[in-house]
């Protein structure tokens, strides 16, 4: 998708792809459990922080400019 929309290819080397990836394992592991995945505060931390950063990189590269929101973080303002 980042290439179709921005004509270039995602940046491998940055910092949020291999955090995105570690999260991609995280949650391969506990959708298809073979043992008992580890998920601790700073696990869940750094794979949310991910998505959000791959997130913006997508929107910066279809709306040019960055997603709001990230800049938030995990610091949300809703109260549930």
């Amino acid at each position: 998708m980042h290439r179709r929309v921005s004509g270039r290819a995602v940046n491998k080397n940055a910092g949020w792809w291999s955090e995105l990836a570690q999260a991609t394992d995280l949650r391969n592991k506990l959708t298809h459990p073979k043992g008992a995945p580890v998920v601790d505060f700073k696990s869940a931390k750094r794979a949310l922080q991910a998505i959000i950063d791959a997130t913006n990189a997508l929107y910066k590269a279809v709306y040019k400019k960055g997603l709001p929101a990230s800049r938030r973080g995990l610091n949300s303002k809703l109260d549930f």
